[in-house]
């Protein structure tokens, strides 16, 4: 099977993605700035216990890879 489909991603989710399934990997042929992560929640969320344990534990992630 072939397409002419491409996408853009981070380079360690495209390696897991290749071990499951049958895509190729290439370097983009012109310059890319680096991907920022973020993560958008209403204003009206930042007390929320559940959402500021999930961000703590989104942080320590980061800061481990």
């Amino acid at each position: 099977m072939s397409t002419q489909r491409m996408a853009v991603m981070q380079e360690r989710l495209a390696r897991r993605l290749m071990a499951a399934f049958p895509l190729a990997m290439a370097p983009l042929p012109f310059a890319f700035q680096p991907m920022r992560e973020m993560v958008q929640y209403h204003r009206t969320r930042t007390s929320d216990e559940g959402l500021r344990w999930l961000m703590a534990r989104l942080r320590e992630a980061a800061y481990r890879s």
